[in-house]
């Protein structure tokens, strides 16, 4: 019999069940974020599937960029970052 392809769902909660090892090992306030960021890969689970990127974490990572990107954004004069919207200064 075939081996089929794990579901979008079951590689997303791998890479989780990886990670969250790692954030057993952060001080109190960073497994916080951590938590914030999970929370990240699971809201934008239909983005991350169809990033078609053969690497999850990377498509993992690129959604929580962009999350965190947006609200920073929406931060008092966080549109105006120097190097974020109009590239590195000269």
């Amino acid at each position: 019999m075939g081996r089929t392809i794990p579901s979008i769902s079951a590689r997303l909660d791998g890479k989780i069940a990886q990670w969250t090892r790692f954030s057993k090992l952060l001080p109190k306030k960073e497994r916080e974020a951590f938590g914030r960021l999970v929370s990240i890969i699971r809201d934008r689970r239909t983005a991350i599937d169809a990033a078609d990127e053969a690497d999850i974490g990377i498509a993992i990572l690129l959604a929580m960029m962009t999350a965190m990107k947006g609200e920073l954004d929406e931060r008092p004069g966080g549109e105006d970052r120097q190097g974020l919207e109009r590239g590195p200064s000269p």
